[in-house]
């Protein structure tokens, strides 16, 4: 409600001018209204006296004058606690301003940065703009890496390819030759989302560039500058897969990666004792290290780095295909893409986008170093059932995947399994990370009203 007599008592209270003598209120015939009636001014009051006046009045967001200085709802103007958009959120309210008398919260773009999540983040009308490099967006019709037939808009980062929905067959068939009993039986495992797997097992350098360089620990790998293995085959030496590290190592890696990178951590860590890579002697390539966790809970909807289910990794590393190695039947297949016991020369190599990538664009899947998954080690359902999405939370033993450098042929295969005590380090294991992928930030469809994708495909 407007009010001009508050404004001369006020006016008058400052100096500014003499207050005349208010005139009778008339209320009307049909008196005041409910609401107003306790701010009828009544006449038999006197003028406010200036000892009266208490404090100086101050701008509300209401488009009013309220301070007499002439200027309606200046420097209503502010920053609102805790409002600030997050790196993958919409663009979200950072500052209040007043408006046609109401508070509204608007973005403050001088704070806000843009990243890969395909939103305006900065409220210039433009996405991802600056990104050319980092930020690569999948449209549905790609069927190469790093997409893969993802669905339309599946933000893909780099060094990461995506795996599109589908199903394959898990395990191996019971003539395959070098086949150990628990890759059976041979099951279907149904894909109902797409994820993001990394093409590259974990090297030092993405280990280095996660701290400054007086800060974190130090590269735990057997094979480089700082192990004593020696350098690993090739240059640089910080391209070489990272080793030496314990599943309860890599779960707290990842947890360190996705808060540094603004996401949120996919696995909550209890109870755990020492610290991450301690506990082993310098000189030991294999040892059992002293850092490990009473609990370890996955946390749905994350969107941080983890380690990929043993199913995730399973389809990621066939990519479609049903041989013994993703690039055939024989050991002359697995030494053109790989190395292991008999081809390595008793080290690892340095893992480059030069290696021959599978049909999904991984390297390395088959030697190097084999790699944690987060399952605990479970055998497979029997008689066999479909399984969507699988993940095996419990366990004392967690599975291995992939050969390695110091790995027979046949351990090297797409269907071998290893159970690992969580705690154990070893030169001959790393890690490949991966992310699950986001839902598209708007709604989008086909122009016939389909959803993005379909199914995926179901391969053989």
């Amino acid at each position: 409600m407007h009010r001009p007599w508050l404004f001369l008592i006020a006016a008058a209270a400052w100096g500014c001018l003499e207050v005349p003598a208010l005139p009778p209120f008339d209320p009307g015939p049909d008196g005041p209204p409910p609401d107003a009636a306790a701010d009828v001014a009544r006449p038999d009051v006197a003028p406010i006296e200036l000892a009266d006046a208490g404090p100086a009045p101050v701008e509300a967001c209401n488009n009013e004058d309220d301070d007499g200085d002439g200027v309606i709802d200046e420097g209503l103007t502010r920053a609102v606690e805790g409002s600030m958009p997050d790196q993958n959120g919409r663009c979200g309210a950072s500052v209040e301003r007043c408006v046609d008398g109401q508070p509204v919260r608007g973005p403050d773009r001088f704070s806000v940065t843009e990243v890969c999540d395909g939103l305006d983040n900065d409220c210039d009308n433009a996405i991802d703009e600056d990104l050319p490099f980092t930020c690569h967006w999948c449209d549905g019709e790609m069927a190469d890496p790093p997409c893969n037939g993802c669905p339309d808009r599946t933000i893909v980062p780099d060094g990461f390819v995506c795996v599109p929905p589908g199903a394959f067959d898990m395990g191996s068939p019971r003539d395959q030759p070098g086949r150990d009993p628990d890759e059976g039986p041979s099951h279907r495992v149904v894909f109902d989302r797409p994820y993001l797997i990394a093409a590259e097992e974990l090297s030092p350098g993405r280990w280095s560039r996660l701290w400054d360089r007086d800060e974190g620990p130090p590269s735990p790998a057997w094979f480089g500058a700082q192990g004593g293995g020696g350098a690993c085959a090739g240059n640089p030496s910080w391209a070489c897969p990272m080793e030496r590290v314990s599943w309860y190592d890599a779960l707290w890696f990842a947890e360190q990666l996705s808060t540094r990178s603004g996401r949120a951590a996919c696995h909550v860590l209890e109870g755990c004792v020492g610290e991450p890579f301690g506990g082993c002697a310098e000189n030991e390539p294999a040892c059992i290290g002293g850092y490990t966790c009473a609990r370890v809970e996955p946390v749905p909807g994350c969107d941080g780095f983890r380690l990929p289910t043993e199913a995730e990794w399973a389809r990621a590393a066939r990519a479609g295909s049903r041989f013994r190695f993703w690039s055939g039947d024989g050991l002359a297949d697995l030494a053109e893409v790989d190395v292991f016991r008999t081809t390595s020369d008793g080290r690892t190599r340095v893992t480059t986008h030069d290696a021959r990538a599978n049909g999904y664009g991984l390297v390395d899947v088959h030697g190097n170093v084999a790699e944690w998954t987060f399952d605990g080690y479970a055998p497979y359902p029997d008689p066999p059932v479909e399984r969507v999405d699988p993940r095996v939370d419990a366990g004392a033993l967690r599975v291995v995947r992939g050969g390695s450098w110091d790995a027979p042929a046949e351990a090297c295969r797409s269907a071998a399994r290893e159970a690992v005590d969580p705690a154990a380090r070893s030169a001959t294991r790393g890690v490949r990370l991966a992310l699950s992928v986001e839902p598209a930030p708007y709604d989008v469809v086909e122009p016939d009203g389909r959803p993005p994708g379909g199914a995926g495909p179901t391969e053989p």
